[in-house]
């Protein structure tokens, strides 16, 4: 009997925070988003991709080895809101040997995509600006 109340409450909790956190109530439309970012060809690893709306909160996917990303809203919250987004990247917290990036990439973003509700794919494909090219800077821990 003791059992059977301490997963009861345990299981009340857990509904309450998934209800609360992410279950879906409270959130924008959105669309799912995926893609893959390059620069100069090859795969860019390791940055983040912001898609910024208008008003609310941005949507942001780390790239992967293979330069992939998903965009998550929250965490575990997979999706973008729909409409205009204004796209940038910027290198994650810790990266080693991070080419530059243009600002035109960055803080002064030229990108932006219309995000559609269901499944969304933006590939970007970067180049360095002749003084950057073959650069590397290391971003501190």
């Amino acid at each position: 009997m003791k059992n059977q109340r301490r997963w009861t409450s345990w299981s009340v909790l857990l509904a309450v925070a998934l209800i609360g956190f992410g279950g879906g109530a409270g959130l924008p439309p959105s669309g799912e988003v995926f893609g893959s970012v390059t620069l100069d060809g090859e795969p860019l690893v390791a940055v983040d991709v912001v898609f910024k709306p208008a008003e609310v909160r941005a949507a942001t996917g780390l790239t992967t080895t293979g330069g992939e990303y998903t965009l998550e809203y929250v965490t575990d919250v997979p999706g973008c809101k729909t409409g205009e987004n204004t796209v940038s990247f910027d290198w994650a917290t810790g990266a080693a040997n991070a080419k530059l990036l243009q600002t035109k990439y960055t803080s002064n973003s030229e990108f932006s995509e219309n995000v559609a509700a269901g499944s969304n794919t933006f590939d970007f494909a970067l180049e360095s600006s002749e003084k950057t090219k073959g650069k590397t800077t290391v971003v501190p821990d």
